[in-house]
């Protein structure tokens, strides 16, 4: 194999079920390939996101303010990842992922046991539509393999739609 001295060498891409790791510089990034189907879910979460902000957080309460500004966030990162998705570019959402860690810790919920709980939604109506939010969360989840940032949302919106 000859080298181009004007050209870096192309990166090793490890093709790894419906994602690429690129491996540079010993760093893993996440590449996801053209997905219509995780488009297209994605289309459909962040404006149910939205509806759920307007309906629920839109007061003027300090903790509907802060859910207001974080489900904005959500929606703002979501569409960031789909934009990547659409060409095929790299995302990185670590510092989103530790984001909705921390606020998963400030809930005091325990996520094992809330994990391993089977949950009948119809409690109330936030608490079915944070249901069904995490459902197509999971949903981005499977069709692109298993993605930190798309299975810590879905533990963002259970443990939320676990509050009293």
């Amino acid at each position: 194999m000859s080298v181009n001295k004007f050209r870096a060498p192309e990166p090793e891409v490890v093709k790894e079920k419906k994602i690429e790791i690129v491996k540079e510089k010993k760093q893993e990034i996440k590449r996801i390939p053209k997905f219509s189907s995780v488009i297209g879910t994605i289309n459909e979460l962040v404006p149910y996101l939205g509806i759920i902000k307007c309906e629920h957080f839109s007061g003027s309460t300090s903790s509907q303010l802060f859910l207001f500004a974080r489900f904005t966030h959500i929606q703002e990162t979501l569409l960031d990842i789909q934009n990547c998705v659409s060409v095929g570019k790299i995302y990185n959402s670590d510092a989103r992922i530790r984001e909705l860690d921390g606020e998963i810790r400030n809930m005091n919920v325990d996520m094992v046991q809330l994990k391993s709980q089977q949950i009948v939604p119809g409690a109330s109506i936030i608490e079915c539509k944070l249901l069904y939010a995490r459902s197509l969360s999971n949903r981005i989840e499977r069709h692109i393999g298993k993605d930190p940032y798309f299975n810590k949302l879905s533990d963002y919106l259970l443990a939320l739609s676990n509050l009293k």
